[in-house]
């Protein structure tokens, strides 16, 4: 048990540090399928959707359009990387298993 703790944990660190690196590369088809598609279909309640390396900005309003006088406008910011840390620790507890083909 110690061994497989130790090997996860040094995978999960290797993997993580690898997916910061990469990220925003691996995400930008993904923000722009998503910005694609807000524009398109949530065209009653976003202004304006742009992307930025890893990030996925959007401008609405609080109530649908047309945009009331006394609605400020919002801007709502994601980060691609933000809680995406499935993809590293998955990674790392297939290591720390030593799972063989069969």
């Amino acid at each position: 048990m110690p061994g497989f703790c130790l090997r996860v944990v040094a995978a999960l660190l290797a993997f993580t540090l690898a997916w910061w690196k990469l990220a925003d590369w691996v995400c930008a088809p993904a923000l722009h399928l998503a910005a694609s598609v807000l524009q398109n279909h949530a065209y009653g309640w976003l202004a304006q959707v742009f992307t930025e390396p890893n990030t996925l900005k959007a401008i609405t309003y609080p109530l649908p359009a047309p945009p009331r006088p006394f609605a400020e406008p919002l801007l709502i910011v994601e980060h691609a990387t933000d809680n995406t840390n499935g993809l590293p620790l998955f990674l790392a507890l297939l290591v720390g298993s030593k799972a063989r083909r069969a």
